[in-house]
């Protein structure tokens, strides 16, 4: 006698088969978005430091008088577009202790300021040699480090 369709035994091996199947690609497609998220987060934080490293290069080069009592601050006079005045950038840690900030001085105030980056690893910014400003910033964010590095000579000193 000829049945005709499939037994129990072959239906639940396809199943079993669908499901691993079905597992493997669920497996693939979150450590594909982990993956995708994590390099977001570095680009992010790249890009922050980046335009951060940017602008202060920008203002620096203008620079009329600067000064750097410590690797932590630079303060500069230049004229960048409000007439001269007194502007500077500094490195605070964060309140976790995780990570150290930097932030921008507005003209003429040293009590008004404005974040520019996050996730800094090196609080030793700044350094000068011979009136050139060495701007040496180490990104952070999960277990990748990324090291970024710049000269600039004010040309109006």
């Amino acid at each position: 006698m000829k049945k005709n369709g499939f037994t129990v035994i072959e239906l639940t091996i396809a199943l079993v088969m669908m499901v691993i199947l079905t597992g493997a690609v669920v497996v693939t497609f979150l450590a594909c978005f982990r993956s995708w998220e994590a390099a977001e987060a570095r680009s992010k934080v790249r890009i922050e430091i980046s335009q951060a490293m940017e602008l202060m290069v920008r203002n620096l080069s203008k620079a009329s008088l600067f000064q750097i009592p410590k690797s932590l601050k630079i303060t500069f006079t230049a004229d960048l577009g409000e007439g001269e005045g007194k502007y500077g950038f500094f490195i605070e840690a964060h309140p976790s202790g995780e990570y150290w900030q930097l932030f921008k001085y507005f003209k003429d105030s040293d009590k008004n300021y404005s974040l520019m980056a996050s996730f800094i690893k090196d609080p030793n910014v700044f350094s000068v040699e011979n009136n050139v400003i060495t701007i040496n910033l180490t990104g952070i964010s999960g277990d990748s480090e990324f090291f970024m590095r710049t000269s600039v000579r004010p040309r109006n000193l």
